[in-house]
């Protein structure tokens, strides 16, 4: 199944409207139309007019807020949620009902952009929550500048060794006394309505939920979204055999949950092996379709490095997660009789091929919906579940 050619085309059509970059590069928030007008062709740096002379970066939250409603406004059916879920007045949220939420932000190296991460999460937490920031052996004035916060509900730790990603998660995982938790990383922005959006999802029973997001950052001319999929438990364990789905810092989940699940193994691929582990062992993990995060793009950045992603496949402990979530969703009799291929194939998407044909008899169960947001997913990897090729 293809996805549909309409929801397509509208979805690039927001790739590249001026209302986006305007949004985007201009000095003051623009006003959000309910009719963003006809589709618009970006000139060769991505902006137009008089925004193609000023830096690709955002100038405050609520201009990258605007972006994402005109990003999502595709039908008529989605614009009030959009405005909800968007509405760039939000400043702080009255206590959810949900239960209390700490956020855990680990932060290395990261006084450029660690303030605002700070103050767009706090912006967004509930009165009751709690922001708890790990400085990993900051070399720079990170931990200066998050200890000037006044804010009651920051709290810093600090570490004289370097930890990395894995134990620091922990650490922060540990120190935590809430019902739930959230993660944030400490160079993207945290959109208005996101605690109280996936604070819902939660209150359904799951386990851990997820959103999209809009991606951002000085590389880029226009700010954009990833494809509004949203996945439910069945669908999203699907498509964690072909990719990782999601962005770690969109994350909100059951404390619990993650420390009866083992918690974060030390390794490359920290988040994409806990969710297969979660999955595996029966958590219920889901994916939303309005984004509740602008993650920051910018040519550095460690996992958008061919060699980090080479590296992280060929890790004993993500292997062994990746073929036990394959025995659980497909079963063991498929994973047995395609045990030869699918041991010498690294990649998610290459063992994805492998197992194509199971893969498309689980995918034939899921809803429209579901069955969409796999697809898109998928395509981003160059994989097409469609019968006969794969």
């Amino acid at each position: 199944m293809e996805a549909p050619r309409g929801i397509v085309e509208r979805y690039q059509h927001r790739r590249t409207h001026p209302i986006v970059t305007r949004a985007v590069n201009g000095p003051t928030c623009q006003p959000v139309h309910a009719h963003p007008g006809p589709p618009h062709y970006a000139n060769s740096q991505g902006v137009t007019g008089a925004a193609s002379r000023r830096s690709g970066r955002l100038s405050n939250p609520q201009q990258l807020d605007a972006a994402i409603y005109s990003c999502l406004a595709v039908s008529s059916s989605r614009r009030r949620t959009a405005a909800l879920a968007l509405n760039p007045t939000t400043r702080r949220v009255q206590n959810t009902k949900l239960g209390t939420i700490t956020v855990l932000m680990p932060a290395k190296n990261a006084a450029r952009t660690v303030l605002r991460a700070a103050n767009t999460t706090l912006r967004a937490l509930p009165r009751d929550g709690k922001l708890l920031v790990l400085d990993d052996a900051s070399t720079d004035s990170t931990r200066e500048l998050v200890k000037g916060i006044r804010d009651p509900r920051v709290h810093v730790l600090s570490t004289d060794q370097p930890l990395g990603v894995a134990r620091g998660l922990n650490e922060l995982l540990n120190s935590a006394d809430s019902e739930f938790v959230a993660r944030m990383d400490a160079d993207d922005v945290t959109l208005p309505s996101r605690f109280a959006t996936q604070s819902r999802s939660l209150s359904r029973g799951l386990d851990v939920t997820f959103g999209g997001v809009v991606h951002f950052g000085e590389s880029l001319s226009l700010a954009y979204p990833s494809p509004p999929c949203p996945l439910r438990p069945k669908a999203f364990n699907v498509a964690l055999l072909v990719g990782n789905p999601v962005a770690h810092s969109t994350m909100l989940a059951r404390r619990s949950a993650l420390v009866q699940a083992g918690g974060y193994a030390t390794g490359l691929a920290e988040d994409y092996e806990l969710w297969m582990r979660m999955a595996s062992q029966g958590y219920a993990l889901s994916r939303s379709a309005l984004p509740v995060v602008a993650l920051r793009r910018h040519p550095g950045q460690v996992t958008a490095r061919d060699s980090w992603s080479e590296r992280a496949q060929l890790e004993t402990f993500w292997q062994a997660s990746y073929r036990e979530l394959a025995r659980v969703v497909l079963g063991e009799g498929e994973v047995a009789r395609h045990s030869g291929p699918l041991d010498r194939a690294n990649a998610p998407v290459d063992k994805a091929r492998v197992l194509s044909n199971p893969l498309l008899e689980i995918y034939k169960t899921l809803n429209g919906v579901d069955r969409l947001g796999v697809q898109l997913l998928a395509r981003r990897s160059g994989f097409i579940l469609r019968e006969g090729r794969s």
